[in-house]
């Protein structure tokens, strides 16, 4: 592939990943303080995005289900006070945290987040 085309490719799913991400955001569903933990893994699901080409290709791929785990688990609690809450809210900070300082983030690190966050 041409440096032209790369570049143009790398564009597109930079563009498509940010609608994904902007779409994911603006959900009302998603509690705010689940937004910010969603935001703070798009650098990482772009860079996986960028060097794992397929990723944009599939439905089951671990960014998706990572992304699809935490919004489930936001919404499980229906008391917005409810402790359980607030512990998952910090345990999902803090593996977004993790993850977003990876350098070279893959799939394999998103995978054994989902695993973590089951396991929570």
């Amino acid at each position: 592939m041409s440096h032209e085309n790369r570049e143009a490719g790398d564009r597109q799913v930079i563009e498509l990943l940010s609608r994904i991400f902007e779409t994911i955001l603006s959900d009302q569903l998603l509690p705010a303080a689940f937004r910010a933990i969603v935001a703070r893994l798009q650098v990482a699901a772009l860079r996986v995005a960028l060097n794992e080409p397929a990723m944009m290709d599939s439905h089951n791929h671990a960014v998706w289900y990572l992304m699809d785990r935490i919004g489930e688990a936001s919404v499980a609690y229906a008391q917005p006070d409810d402790p359980r809450l607030a512990a998952l809210c910090a345990f999902c900070q803090s593996m977004a945290e993790e993850v977003a300082r990876i350098p070279a983030p893959d799939s394999t690190l998103f995978r054994r987040a989902l695993i973590r966050l089951d396991a929570f």
